[in-house]
């Protein structure tokens, strides 16, 4: 086996690994879905409505 199918070999397996240990990076959970205690929501209205009769 030539040195540069060598190298070339082993960039591929290392790129394999890294790919392979970030997989998992890419799950979980990202953050808080409701604000923290003591904050005011950003958004100007509550969604859903908790009354569809008003506009």
């Amino acid at each position: 086996m030539s040195r540069v199918a060598r190298a070339c070999r082993h960039a591929a397996i290392l790129a394999a690994l890294l790919l392979l240990g970030l997989a998992p990076a890419a799950c979980g959970k990202k953050g808080d879905l409701k604000p923290p205690p003591g904050t005011e929501s950003d958004f100007p209205r509550q969604y859903p409505n908790p009354n569809p009769d008003e506009q």
